[in-house]
């Protein structure tokens, strides 16, 4: 410490009585190779403002190191050493301001070299920094709140010319709103004049209107549509006085709001002559009650011209109207007491009855509906349908009868026709017999085309008297172990599985409820047909497999209705010739056949029995397949719950 001299007490008297902290720092220098080197600073004089200002007393300021400092963190350390350095070796004075996070203030230090030391005063500039931040959030705030605005915003100042009168304005304030609607950069519209901007605004009487704020300090707010500097759409535009020469004006964007008004107006439009045009009659109808609340009748609040004309009135007139004076038999067809439930229990109705009206006499099919506080009735003239109707279940009845009876036939004549053909059999086979040494070769190929002929009769007749008694539908339902009928199968098909060397592979089968012989005679006919088209000179290979599955995951020949349904899926696949898959719906038709009878024998009514079977039991068919790659049968039969 250098000692005052008596002269420089008073000097030391006024440095205390200051408010601002001064230190004085000198240097501390370390010889190393013959090189003095700065090491750190030590403080060795600060006045009572310096005790004020860091809370720490004198005598433990005074002898503190730079790099040690108390009441510091090493980043505070670190910046006041290079500071002081820096005066130190330049002798520049220097002005800088920092944080101290440990006494949590900011400082603004003026430092100056003074001898062999720095002279630094002091200054604690927090408050100030505070006010400054507080005013920043402040106007961070209000542009927050102003760019978050649905509504745009803008603040101007008028510009007068040299008689006082308006002559443009300039921005001074906009929001992002604002910036956006314009398509331009905050800082490409301060400072500009309103007009440059928004040069239309003058044609169509903003301009005006904004002078008359500014002059007369009444608010305007209007509604006008805007066309034009890019700007194209509906606004509710709000201008008030700011200060004595500015304008403050916000603005609602409605162009959306005004054209989904008009769409609405234009579908109302539509709407009203929909319902007026429309066939169906619609009345809108609100309650009427008695002295004690209890509904007694339905007021007409809305009607369409096919309801009026069951009155014989315009739709204009029924307008307010009872229901009881314009229905015939209101009260007593049951129409009241329906349209009242629906009003009091919210519960949708919908019912046929028979009108008698003032035009016309009609079936109605009607629907209820409550709407608010009123009853929705829709309806429509099912007359012409329901004569339709009659008709039809006269000829349905019809119909069944008829296929009973060609049903009845066709079992009664295939059955009598087997006598007569088993008689030609054997009386040709007997006549042969007995002329056998007679006959020469062209003789014996008559009758033996005589005897193919009536073996394709007895077969057919077989064949059809099995379809008939198919058609007749299934009788007792039981449950069928498909894997023991398939062995019941293969017994039957032995001889001509043995004969071409055939291989029937059968995976497990599920248990199903349907006619024990027709399930049989289904998996007859389906490997039967397997056996039937195979590859010449190729041993017939055939695959059994069955999986669950549901409608929907099905070929896309399903009905909707049964895409939810489980069923089980039965494929029977083949390495035979195959078949052209654009003839899937013909291989089942009764009598249709693909080959000719010298390529393959048959009669064609296999697969139609398979069908006929499938369709009894509620389930589908289909196959799948392509010349000379085999075919694939899909036997779909239901899941029983």
């Amino acid at each position: 410490m250098f000692p005052p001299k008596i002269d420089d007490q008073l000097l030391l008297n006024m440095l205390d009585s200051m408010p601002e902290p001064i230190v004085y720092h000198t240097p501390i220098w370390q010889e190393s190779n013959n090189e003095k080197i700065l090491v750190d600073f030590e403080i060795i004089y600060c006045n009572d403002g310096s005790v004020r200002m860091t809370g720490i007393a004198k005598e433990v300021l005074i002898g503190q190191r730079v790099k040690s400092m108390i009441a510091s963190d090493d980043d505070v350390r670190a910046k006041l050493f290079a500071q002081l350095k820096h005066v130190i070796e330049t002798g520049e004075e220097t002005e800088v301001s920092y944080f101290n996070p440990v006494l949590k203030k900011h400082f603004n230090l003026l430092r100056k070299r003074v001898n062999e030391g720095v002279f630094t005063i002091g200054k604690n500039i927090t408050p100030q920094i505070r006010l400054q931040k507080e005013s920043e959030r402040q106007v961070d705030l209000t542009n927050s709140i102003l760019d978050a605005s649905i509504n745009g915003v803008f603040a101007m100042e008028a510009i007068r010319n040299e008689s006082g009168a308006i002559t443009d304005f300039i921005f001074i304030k906009i929001n992002q709103r604002f910036a956006d609607l314009v398509g331009k950069k905050e800082d490409e519209i301060i400072g500009q004049n309103y007009l440059s901007i928004l040069s239309p605004s003058k044609e169509i009487g903003l301009f005006e209107m904004k002078c008359k704020v500014v002059e007369t300090g009444q608010p305007i707010q209007i509604e006008t549509f805007y066309k034009g500097s890019g700007i194209n759409g509906w606004f509710i535009i709000s201008m008030t006085k700011l200060g004595n020469n500015g304008i403050v004006e916000t603005y609602t964007d409605i162009t959306e709001s005004k054209l989904n008004k008009k769409t609405v107006e234009r579908s109302a439009e539509k709407l009203h002559k929909v319902i007026n045009t429309s066939q169906a009659g619609v009345f809108l109808g609100s309650p009427v009650r008695d002295e004690n609340g209890k509904i007694i009748d339905f007021r007409f609040t809305m009607v369409n011209e096919s309801l009026a004309f069951f009155t014989g009135q315009s739709a204009d007139k029924l307008i307010g109207e009872l229901g009881s004076r314009w229905f015939a038999r209101y009260q007593s067809n049951g129409l009241f007491e329906i349209l009242k439930e629906t009003f009091e229990t919210g519960i949708s109705k919908r019912f046929d009855f028979y009108y008698e009206g003032y035009n016309a006499n009609a079936w109605i099919n009607i629907m209820t509906t409550k709407l608010e506080d009123e009853i929705l009735g829709t309806f429509t003239d099912h007359t012409p349908i329901k004569e339709l109707q009659k008709v039809l279940e006269s000829n349905v009845e019809e119909l069944k009868r008829s296929n009973a009876n060609l049903e009845e036939f066709a079992y009664a004549a295939s059955h009598d026709l087997k006598e007569p053909i088993r008689k030609v059999q054997i009386f040709s086979d007997l006549l042969k017999n007995s002329l056998a040494t007679r006959l020469n070769e062209d003789e014996t190929r008559l009758f033996e085309r005589m005897e193919n002929a009536s073996t394709r009769m007895s077969l057919l007749i077989d064949d059809l008297l099995e379809y008939s008694q198919v058609s007749r539908g299934i009788g007792l339902i039981d449950d069928v172990d498909l894997n023991k009928k398939m062995k019941l199968v293969l017994a039957d098909l032995e001889l001509i599985i043995q004969e071409k060397n055939a291989q029937v592979i059968i995976d497990h089968l599920p248990i199903v409820k349907g006619h024990r012989r027709q399930m049989q005679q289904l998996f007859l006919n389906l490997i039967g047909n397997s056996l039937k088209y195979a590859m010449p000179c190729v041993a017939p290979k055939i695959m059994i497999r069955s999986k669950k599955v549901t409608g929907a995951e099905s070929h896309k020949g399903f009905p909707v209705e049964a895409a939810g349904k489980r069923f089980h899926l039965i494929e029977v696949a083949d390495n035979g010739i195959g078949f052209d898959q654009s003839d899937v719906q013909r291989i089942f038709n009764v009598f249709q056949r693909l080959h000719g009878n010298n390529e393959y024998k048959g009669t064609g009514v296999g697969l139609s029995i398979v069908r006929k079977v499938v369709e009894n039991h509620h389930g589908y068919i289909t196959a799948e397949s392509k010349p000379g790659a085999g075919a694939t049968f899909k036997v779909y039969l239901p899941v029983s719950s």
